[in-house]
C-alpha cells in the first residue's frame, strides 16, 4: 500500500522552488508499481524505496526524486527487453534525483526504438533533463550503463558502474560532473562523443575490455586525480589517427592532472598504452596541459595586433606565457629564468615565446596590462616588460596606475614614452586585454605566471631546470616524428 506524507518545512535543495514549501514524499513498497506512482505523484515529490526488488522498465518525464535504501537492499530491473531500466526524457528543464539504488539487467540485442535510440541501457537520459545520481550502482546492462544525449546535465557522485557495455557514454550536448566514482568491468569505461563534455575528478576507471576513456569528435573533458589502470586497450584514448584506424578528426579539448595512468610494463598497467597520442601524458602530471596543443595562428587571431613573440616563428618548441606586471613571480621569470631559456633555446632556434598580459590583480594590473601592446605597437616590448618587472622588483606592488614610472620605463626601452602614455590614456588597447584574458580562460589559465610549452603547462614560479626538462623533452619528440 502506499503511504504518501507530506512535510511542511524546509524543502530539499535539490528542486529549486523556494527556501519553504510542502514536500510529499511517497513510500513504495515491494510488489508495488513503482511506475504507476511516478505517474501519479505531483512534480517535486521524493519517491521512498524500502530493501526489495522491482522488475519495471520505469519512465520518468518529472521532476521527481527516488530514494532507496542503498544500493545494496533496493534495486531496479529491467523487464522489458530493448528498453532502458530507467528512462528520463523531457523537452523542458526537470531535475531527476536517484539516490541509493541498484540499475540493472537491460537486456536485449536489439533497440525497442531503434530511430529515438531508446536501447537497453541501464539509464536513459533524454533532452533537456538535470539529473543527480548518487550512491547508485548501475551495472549488468546489455548496451550501456548510462547513455545521455541532448542538452542533459548530469550530476554522479559515488556511483559504480560495471559490466556494461560502457559504463557512460555521453553524447549529442551532454554534460557531466563525475566524482569519486568506479567505472569498473565494463567494455569501454567513459566515451564522449559528439559536442558532450565532463569533468571527471578522484574517479577509478579500471579493468574494462577496450579503454579505460575514450574521447571523440569536438569533446571536452577534463581529468583530475583519478586513478585508470589495468584497462585491455589504452588508459586514456584519442579516437583519430594513429590511435585508431579512422578517419575521424578530434576537434574537442582535454585538460587535465594529477591522475595515475600507468604503462604496460608498470603495476595495474594498461594492456595497450596508458594514452594515445603521446601528446595528452600531461594527465599524468603534477601541473596538467591541454590538447591539441594551441595553435598561435587561430588563437591569436581575434586580437587586434599579434601578441609579442621572441624568437624564430618556425621554432619547433612553442611557449605560451601568461603574464602580469604587477604579479612578483612573474618578475622571477623574466628576471632570472628566462635569461637562460633564451641563451640556451630561443636564441639557437629551438624555441618560440608569445607573452599574453592576464592581469589577476585587479584594476592597475589591468590597465597596466593594455601596455602590453602599446609596448608592442613601437616594437619595444621586451625590452619595456624587463624593466617594468625590474622596476615591480624595486618598489613592490603598485596600488594606483602610475604614468610618470610607465612613461620613464617606455624611454629607458628606448620608445616614445608620449605615445605611450597616450596610448593608455585612450584605452586603445581595453578590448585586446580582454580578448587575451578570453584566450587565457580558454586554455584553462587560473593565476599568474602559467605557461603552455606544447600544451604542457607550466604554473607558478618554477625553476630553469622544470622548463629544461619540458623542452627537452617536447624536442626528442619532434626529432622521433609521430
Amino acid at each position: 500500500m502506499l503511504r504518501i506524507i507530506v512535510i511542511v518545512g524546509l524543502f530539499l535543495p535539490f528542486f529549486s522552488v523556494g527556501s519553504f514549501g510542502v514536500q510529499t514524499i511517497i513510500s513504495v513498497e515491494p510488489g508495488e508499481s513503482l511506475q504507476a506512482a511516478i505517474d501519479a505523484a505531483a512534480p517535486g515529490t521524493t519517491i521512498e524505496l524500502g530493501p526489495g526488488t522491482w522488475m519495471e522498465n520505469i519512465e520518468i518525464v518529472k521532476p521527481i526524486a527516488l530514494r532507496g535504501a542503498g544500493a545494496d537492499k533496493t534495486k531496479i530491473t529491467a523487464k522489458l527487453a530493448g528498453y532502458p531500466v530507467v528512462w528520463l526524457t523531457s523537452p523542458q528543464t526537470n531535475s531527476v534525483s536517484i539516490v541509493g539504488i541498484t540499475i540493472s539487467g537491460a537486456s536485449g540485442d536489439s533497440c525497442a526504438e531503434k530511430a529515438n535510440k531508446v536501447c537497453a541501457d541501464g539509464i536513459l537520459v533524454q533532452g533537456a533533463i538535470r539529473l543527480e545520481l548518487a550512491n547508485c550502482n548501475v551495472t549488468h546492462n546489455a548496451l550501456h550503463g548510462l547513455y545521455a544525449n541532448g542538452t542533459a546535465k548530469l550530476t554522479i557522485e559515488e556511483t559504480t558502474f560495471s559490466h556494461n557495455y560502457s559504463g557512460v557514454w555521453l553524447s549529442g550536448a551532454a554534460s557531466a560532473r563525475i566524482d569519486n566514482s568506479v567505472i569498473v568491468n565494463n567494455k569501454f569505461g567513459l566515451v564522449l562523443a559528439e559536442k558532450s563534455s565532463a569533468r571527471v575528478i578522484g574517479c577509478s576507471i579500471a579493468d574494462n575490455n577496450a579503454d579505460g576513456v575514450l574521447v571523440a569528435d569536438a569533446t571536452d573533458l577534463t581529468l583530475s586525480n583519478n586513478r585508470i589502470t589495468g584497462n585491455g586497450r589504452a588508459g586514456v584514448c584519442v579516437d583519430e589517427w594513429p590511435c585508431y584506424r579512422t578517419r575521424r578528426t578530434f576537434t574537442g579539448t582535454i585538460h587535465g592532472e594529477k591522475n595515475v595512468i600507468p604503462t604496460p610494463r608498470q603495476t595495474n598497467g594498461n594492456k595497450r598504452a596508458a594514452i594515445c597520442p603521446v601528446a595528452i601524458r600531461f594527465l599524468r602530471t603534477d601541473s596538467g596541459g591541454i590538447y591539441p596543443v594551441p595553435d598561435p595562428e587561430s588563437l591569436f587571431k581575434s586580437l587586434p595586433i599579434p601578441p609579442p613573440l621572441e624568437g624564430d616563428p618556425h621554432a619547433p618548441v612553442t611557449i605560451i606565457e601568461f603574464s602580469d606586471f604587477t604579479c612578483p613571480y612573474c618578475a622571477r621569470f623574466a628576471l632570472d629564468v628566462l635569461p637562460e631559456i633564451k641563451r640556451d633555446y630561443i636564441d639557437t632556434g629551438k624555441v618560440k615565446l608569445y607573452f599574453l598580459p592576464y592581469p589577476v590583480h585587479g584594476d592597475v594590473a589591468r590597465k597596466e596590462a593594455e601596455a602590453v601592446f602599446c609596448a608592442q605597437e613601437q616594437g619595444i616590448f621586451w625590452q619595456f616588460q624587463e624593466r617594468m618587472f625590474a622596476d615591480l622588483r624595486l618598489r613592490g606592488f603598485p596600488k594606483t596606475l602610475d604614468l610618470t614610472r610607465i612613461r620613464a620605463v617606455a624611454a629607458s626601452a628606448g620608445g616614445d614614452p608620449d605615445r605611450l602614455a597616450q596610448c593608455l590614456t585612450a584605452g586603445t588597447y581595453a578590448q585586446a586585454v580582454q580578448t587575451s584574458i578570453s584566450i587565457g580562460d580558454k586554455l584553462g589559465v587560473a593565476g599568474t605566471p602559467t605557461f603552455f610549452i606544447d600544451g604542457m603547462e607550466v604554473f607558478g614560479a618554477a625553476t630553469y631546470e622544470v622548463y629544461k626538462g619540458i623542452i627537452d623533452s617536447e624536442l626528442l619528440l619532434k626529432e622521433q616524428g609521430p
